[in-house]
C-alpha cells in the first residue's frame, strides 16, 4: 500500500460491505446465492457456499480475484443467421451490458416450411451443447438436436431445428455458462413471413414467451396493421382482436386513460397475435460516429450492422432499439440524411450535385454514386455506418477517382471553375460556419485507414477500441491531417473537430478560437503548486497564491478555473490574487462576479450545476468572495518587472502571419503512418513556423497522407488558386522575440 491511508481505509470499507452483503446471502438466501452475488461465477458460488458452506475463509483477494474473472466474458452473442429464406428481428432488452444478453426474436418462416432452422453464432469458441437448453415448445429439444460448430475459429455455431405449423409459435433459448456474464438469454417468437406486418413494430417489441404476447414500448397511440392507407379501428375495451385484412391501423389512444394494462389481438390469415403496451423505454445511447461506439464493437465492421435514421422524427434506430437525436448532433444528422437523399455532394445555397461533375469527371460519379445508393437502402449516414466490407469497397472506389481526378489537374496553371468546383466536395457551411462533412474524401480515407488498423487487430486477437482512453481517442480525428487553411489573404482558420460527431471538421477563424481547455488548466495548475509546495504552504484561506494574468481580456475561462479549484479544495484552498496586465484596462468577468450580489444569476451565467453537483453552490460563491481577490495594470514596457507570482497565464498576442511553405520538407507532427496528426513548430530565420509538414515521413504507400498533401496544397489558396509543382500548404508565423511558454 506505500503508506497510503487512504487507499488503506478505503480498502478495508470495501472488504466490509462485501463480508456484510456475503454473509446476508449465505445466511438466508443461499438457495438464491447464483442470482444474489451475480458478480462471482457459478462454480465459486457452488464450491463456497452450496458445497462447502467456506465463504467465511475465503480471502478477500480471492473475492476480488473471482469477480475480476467474471467480469470480464470470454463469450458474448453475435447475431442470429437466417437460414432457409427466413428474415430475422432481433431486439435487446435494454444497452446495458445485462440487458444485450435478454434478447427477443422474431423470425419470419416462408410459407410451406414444416421446421424452422436456428443458427445462434457467438464469440469465443468453447460453447457447449450441454449450455444449451431449448423450452417452451410442444416436443422437447433435447441435446442431440443441438449442433455446435466452432468451425475452428474464434466463433461458435449452435444450430437447431424447431417444428413449424404455421401458427404463431414462442419458444426460449438459453445459454448457461459458469461466469454469469456469459449467461444469454433468448426469447423467440416464430411466424409465418408476411402474414404480421412486423415493419411497423420491429424496433419497439419485447417477447414474452411465457404470458404469450408481444410487448411494444412505444410513445405512439396508433399501431400500423398493413402498409399503405385505409381504415383505423379505435379501441375502446381491452381484449379486443382486430382484423388486419378489414383496417389498416388500430388506435387504442381511448384506452389510455381507463386501463392500466392495454392489451388486444390482432388477426391476420386465420392467426393471431396478442399485443401488450408499454410506455415508451428511455432512450438509449447511441454514440455518434457508430465507428467509436466501443459498447458495440463487437458488432461493427459489418455491412449488416448499422444504425437508421428518420428525419421526420429526429430518432435513429440501431439494434432494434430507438434514440432520439438532440441539439448539435441533430442538426449535423439532418445534414446528412439531406445529403444522402439529394445526392448531394456539398451543402451550401448552390450546393455540387453528381449530375454538375459527370460530363467532367464521370469516374468520380460514378463511384460516388453507387457509394450513395448503398447509403440511401439502408436509410443510413456516413456516422451512422459501421463500415463493412462493401462500404470500404465503395469507398475506396470514390477516393481512387478522387485522387486520380485531382492528380489530373495540371501543375503551375490556374484551377478552372470546373477544378474548383473539386475542391468544395464534402463541404458545408451552416449558418457562415464552413465544414469538413464526413462526405469529404480526406475524411473517409482517414476513417479507411482506422478501419484497416483494426481489422488487422482484430486477426491479432485484441481491440484496442474497448480498452482505449478517452484522451486518445479523442485525437483520432482528420483535423490533424489539415491543421490550418487560408480564410483571407492574411489570416488563417484552424481545423477542429466537432466534440458532438468527430467525423465533422469545423474551420474556426483565428478570431473565433476556442480557450475551453484555460479552465481545466488553471483548475490543474493551482492543485499541482499547492501539492508540490504543501510544506510550505499551508491549507485554507491563511495563505495567499498570487497569480499574474496577462493578455487574458474579460478571463471567462482563467475564472472558472478558480471556481473548479475552490470547489475541489473546499475550505483546504487557499486564497488567491490575481495581477491582471492588459493594454488597457476593461470590465473582466471578475467584476461582473464581485459586483453581482444574486447567486441564482451567478449560478445561471456561469453554468455551475450543469454537472449536476447543485448542493453546495451557494457555499462555493460566498467562499470565493472570501478567497479571491484582484489588481488590473497596464502591461509592463520593455525592461519594467511584473509583479511577484506564484504561477502566470498569458495569451501570445503578438500579431502571427500567413506564409506559404513546402509541405514536404516541413517538419511533421505525423504519428501512427497519419492516424494521429497535427502541425509542427520549428524556427527559422528568426521566426516560428507552425504547419502540418511531412518531412522525413513514409507518404506514398499511405492514400490518407497523399490526399493530406494534395488537398493542403490545393486549399493553401482558394482564391485564384495556382496549382504549384511543389506542395505548399499555409502555415503561421509567429515573430522569434514573442515565443510563449
Amino acid at each position: 500500500m506505500g503508506g497510503n491511508k487512504g487507499q488503506i481505509q478505503r480498502r478495508i470499507k470495501d472488504n466490509r460491505e462485501l463480508r456484510e452483503k456475503v454473509a446476508l446471502v449465505a445466511d438466508k438466501y443461499v438457495d438464491q446465492a447464483a442470482e444474489h452475488l451475480s458478480e462471482f461465477g457459478e462454480q465459486f458460488i457452488q464450491k463456497h457456499f452450496v458445497v462447502g458452506h467456506d465463504w467465511a475463509d475465503v480471502a478477500f483477494a480471492e473475492y476480488l480475484s473471482e469477480r475480476d474473472a467474471s467480469s470480464k466474458p470470454t463469450v458474448s452473442f453475435e447475431k442470429i443467421e437466417a437460414t432457409s429464406g427466413s428474415i430475422v428481428y432481433t431486439r435487446a432488452r435494454s444497452a446495458t451490458k445485462s440487458g444485450q444478453r435478454h434478447v427477443s426474436v422474431i423470425m419470419e418462416i416462408p410459407e410451406g416450411e414444416s421446421q424452422a432452422a436456428i443458427e445462434l453464432v457467438f464469440l469465443g469458441n468453447d460453447i457447449k451443447k450441454e449450455q444449451i437448453r431449448v423450452t417452451g415448445l410442444p416436443q422437447a429439444v433435447d441435446n442431440e438436436d443441438i449442433n455446435v460448430n466452432r468451425g475452428g475459429g474464434k466463433k461458435c455455431r449452435v444450430n437447431f431445428a424447431v417444428p413449424f405449423a404455421g401458427a404463431p409459435t414462442y419458444l426460449t433459448v438459453r445459454l448457461r455458462r459458469n461466469n454469469s456474464a456469459e449467461n444469454h438469454h433468448f426469447r423467440m417468437l416464430l411466424i409465418q413471413k408476411g402474414q404480421f406486418y412486423v415493419d411497423a413494430f420491429k424496433s419497439l417489441f419485447l417477447v414474452d414467451p411465457k404470458q404469450r404476447f408481444i410487448t411494444l414500448q412505444m410513445v405512439d397511440n396508433l399501431l400500423a396493421l398493413r402498409p399503405g392507407e385505409g381504415a383505423i379501428e379505435h379501441l375502446t375495451d381491452a381484449e379486443h382482436v382486430i382484423d388486419a385484412d378489414a383496417y389498416a391501423a388500430v388506435d387504442f389512444s381511448q384506452l389510455t386513460d381507463s386501463y392500466e394494462q392495454i392489451r388486444f389481438g390482432v388477426s391476420s390469415g386465420g392467426q393471431t397475435l396478442q399485443f401488450n403496451i408499454e410506455g415508451a423505454a428511455p432512450d438509449e445511447a447511441i454514440s455518434v460516429p457508430l465507428l467509436f461506439d466501443k459498447d458495440r464493437s463487437e458488432k461493427l465492421l459489418n455491412d449488416s450492422y448499422y444504425a437508421e435514421y428518420n428525419p421526420r422524427t429526429n430518432r435513429l434506430i440501431v439494434d432494434n432499439r430507438e434514440s432520439a437525436a438532440v441539439g448539435v448532433r441533430l442538426q449535423l444528422l439532418n445534414i446528412e440524411s439531406e445529403m444522402v437523399a439529394g445526392r448531394l455532394l456539398s451543402f451550401a445555397v448552390e450546393p455540387l450535385t453528381i449530375t454538375a461533375i459527370a460530363v467532367d469527371y464521370p469516374a468520380l460519379a460514378d463511384a460516388f454514386s453507387n457509394w450513395f445508393s448503398y447509403l440511401d437502402e439502408r436509410r443510413s449516414t456516413p456516422s451512422l455506418i459501421s463500415w463493412g466490407e462493401q462500404f470500404c469497397s465503395l469507398t475506396r472506389a470514390v477516393l481512387d477517382a478522387y485522387e486520380s481526378t485531382l492528380a489530373g489537374i495540371a501543375k503551375n496553371s490556374v484551377l478552372t471553375e470546373k477544378q474548383r468546383a473539386l475542391l468544395t466536395l464534402g463541404m458545408a457551411k451552416v449558418d457562415g460556419t464552413e465544414y469538413f462533412t464526413p462526405f469529404h474524401p480526406l475524411v473517409l480515407s482517414y476513417h479507411l485507414q482506422i478501419v484497416s488498423a483494426l481489422k488487422n487487430e482484430r486477426n491479432e486477437g485484441f481491440d484496442s477500441l474497448k480498452t482505449m482512453p478517452p484522451v486518445t481517442r479523442e485525437r483520432l480525428t482528420a483535423a490533424g491531417l489539415i491543421p490550418f487553411v487560408y480564410e483571407t489573404e492574411n489570416a488563417a482558420a484552424h481545423m477542429m473537430a466537432v466534440k458532438e460527431n468527430s467525423f465533422w471538421l469545423q474551420l474556426v477563424p483565428q478570431r473565433e478560437a476556442s480557450y475551453g481547455f484555460v479552465r481545466r488548466l488553471v483548475k490543474d495548475k493551482l492543485n499541482e503548486f499547492g501539492e508540490a509546495y504543501k510544506r510550505l504552504i499551508a491549507k485554507g484561506g491563511r495563505n495567499t497564491l498570487v497569480v499574474n494574468a496577462l493578455n487574458l481580456g474579460r478571463a471567462h475561462e482563467l475564472l472558472l478555473g478558480i471556481l473548479d479549484y475552490v470547489r475541489s479544495g473546499g475550505v483546504d484552498a487557499c486564497s488567491i490574487h490575481v495581477n491582471f496586465y492588459d493594454d488597457e484596462l476593461i470590465f473582466s468577468d471578475f467584476d461582473r462576479f464581485s459586483e453581482n450580489a444574486s447567486v441564482s444569476d451567478l449560478k445561471a451565467w456561469l453554468r455551475l450545476g450543469d454537472d449536476g453537483r447543485n448542493d453546495d453552490l451557494d457555499f462555493l460563491v460566498d467562499l470565493v468572495r472570501n478567497r479571491l481577490t484582484y489588481s488590473k495594470f497596464a502591461t509592463p514596457r520593455a525592461g519594467q518587472e511584473l509583479k511577484y507570482a506564484h504561477l502566470a497565464f498569458f495569451r501570445n498576442n503578438a500579431r502571427v502571419d500567413v506564409r506559404t511553405i513546402n509541405i514536404d520538407s516541413s517538419l511533421s507532427g505525423v504519428l501512427c503512418d497519419g492516424l494521429i496528426a497535427g502541425e509542427a513548430s520549428e524556427a527559422m530565420a528568426e521566426s516560428y513556423f507552425t504547419a502540418f509538414g511531412l518531412r522525413n515521413t513514409e507518404v506514398e504507400q499511405f492514400q490518407t497522407l497523399r490526399l493530406a498533401r494534395t488537398v493542403g496544397t490545393c486549399f493553401s489558396r482558394r482564391v485564384s488558386i495556382m496549382r504549384s509543382s511543389a506542395a505548399m500548404v499555409s502555415a503561421l508565423r509567429l515573430p522569434q522575440s514573442s515565443k510563449g511558454c
